[in-house]
């Protein structure tokens, strides 16, 4: 099982087809769901939002959503990644470097927004900085995944 932790406004300003909602949160989550973003059903998704929570969101059986109340979203992530028993199964969503560079130092995945909606018609033009460092799309990393199974467990 993955974990994907989102950084949900970092997100949501690099898709297109939700640039002008009016609930921009709840409108995150569902074309998160709606195009399939975070794989199996089984993968736990955190979205963590700047900010307090709104009449938008009731709750969600399937995705934790948080709200960073007077702290940052960005320290929110931070604690999370920190806090995980299990940092290899993390998937840290954001462009947010510092939140990068925590995923990296405590074991965690780190995918830029761009590469996390992939093929996603509804993207918008990726700028692209390269720091060196490669992302694995999500779909990429359950290939992988898949064929490190057929190799290893039998």
């Amino acid at each position: 099982m993955i974990t994907y932790l989102i950084d949900g406004f970092n997100l949501f300003h690099k898709i297109r087809a939700i640039e002008d909602s009016k609930t921009p949160r709840r409108d995150l989550v569902h074309y998160i769901r709606a195009q399939r973003l975070t794989g199996s059903a089984q993968n736990k998704v955190v979205i963590v939002f700047d900010g307090y929570e709104t009449d938008e969101f009731h709750t969600d059986p399937e995705y934790q959503i948080l709200f960073s109340n007077a702290r940052s979203a960005d320290d929110i992530i931070k604690e999370k990644i920190r806090d995980a028993k299990h940092k290899r199964s993390i998937v840290v969503v954001s462009d947010d470097n510092d939140i990068r560079q925590c995923a990296r130092s405590e074991g965690a995945t780190v995918c830029r927004p761009d590469a996390f909606l992939g093929k996603s018609s509804h993207a918008k033009p990726a700028r692209r900085q390269d720091d060196g460092k490669h992302d694995l799309l999500p779909s990429s990393m359950m290939d992988i995944t898949e064929e490190l199974k057929k190799l290893w467990v039998k």
